[in-house]
């Protein structure tokens, strides 16, 4: 149990860091995964690992349910923040 208290520790330590220096790659990662599918009204996605929600940035615009978590509180918060999210 030790083991994930540290790992949860360096994440939140780690979440601004994170952003600034892997957004832009995310960004081109998730536009090449946008080109591939559809997302449909009645469709429900739920982002496992969302971090700092660099794919959000492609979803925001989308009329369906969102949902996302992530093991780091601190990235959660930038995420919300980002996107002025009301609950994650």
């Amino acid at each position: 149990m030790e083991h994930k208290k540290i790992i949860k520790s360096r994440y939140n330590e780690t979440a601004e860091h994170y952003d600034r220096r892997y957004s832009e790659i995310q960004q081109v990662k998730y536009k090449i995964i946008m080109d591939k599918i559809t997302i449909e009204p009645q469709y429900k996605i739920l982002d496992i690992g969302c971090g700092t929600g660099n794919f959000y940035q492609f979803l925001k615009d989308i009329k369906c349910p969102k949902f996302a978590i992530d093991f780091s509180f601190v990235s959660l918060k930038i995420c919300k923040e980002k996107f002025f999210l009301n609950r994650l």
